[in-house]
């Protein structure tokens, strides 16, 4: 192989190498959202009544800020429906507190709600089918994160 051959060999490996390289940039490119969800927070001095909460964050660790559009819970009878996102019970987060949705979310930066836990809530965690899902405005689908299943109470 002469030196001409070589060079062509070398500049076309690089080209082919700089075209991976832009097509995982550009998948990578955009915001990326990490969900958070935990059951049965509950505030320190206790109020009156002793409510817990579900704990939201989202984090976004992305390279683009993004808007929060609507805070969800479903509810799906295996994971399979989960992965096909046939969910048997939608909800719609409503009253919680934290900074009002519509929401921008700039990289780097955190959105967290508490949802309080009513006898319904509980008894759908309690199931241990229950997802959390943030929307946005990068995506047709939401975010989603399973709420982990409730604990006894520590005695």
């Amino acid at each position: 192989m002469n030196a001409t051959q070589w060079a062509a060999w070398v500049g076309a490996l690089g080209a082919v190498a700089n075209a991976c390289w832009n097509i995982y940039a550009k998948s990578k490119e955009g915001p990326c959202l990490v969900l958070t969800a935990y059951p049965d927070m509950i505030f320190m001095p206790t109020p009156p009544g002793d409510p817990k909460h579900v704990s939201v964050t989202v984090h976004n660790v992305g390279t683009l800020a993004t808007t929060l559009t609507n805070l969800t819970l479903q509810t799906y009878d295996s994971k399979w429906k989960q992965r096909r996102r046939k969910a048997t019970g939608h909800f719609v987060v409503i009253n919680y507190q934290g900074p009002a949705l519509t929401y921008k979310l700039e990289v780097g930066t955190q959105w967290q709600a508490l949802v309080k836990q009513d006898e319904r809530l509980d008894a759908l965690l309690a199931d241990d089918k229950v997802w959390c899902a943030v929307w946005h405005t990068f995506s047709k689908r939401p975010v989603e994160t399973k709420i982990p299943k409730l604990r006894p109470p520590i005695k």
